[in-house]
């Protein structure tokens, strides 16, 4: 798990941990955002790893034709 402000280590999609629709692509050596999700606003969070990638490409593909 990492935390928003913290330096990414392993590219690969991440999502957040309160707002698991809210998936990021994250390459080595960037910083992890606040999650931008939700009523309040931008807040920080725990980003874990998604390992279900195919689920996740068949989500953002469905998103991108609606």
């Amino acid at each position: 798990m990492d935390i928003s402000g913290d330096v990414c280590k392993a590219a690969g999609f991440y999502r957040c941990n309160i707002h698991h629709e809210n998936v990021i692509c994250m390459e080595t050596g960037n910083k992890f955002p606040e999650c931008d999700h939700g009523s309040y606003g931008k807040h920080n969070t725990l980003w874990n790893p998604a390992r279900n990638v195919k689920a996740i490409m068949a989500e953002l593909k469905v998103e991108s034709m609606i």
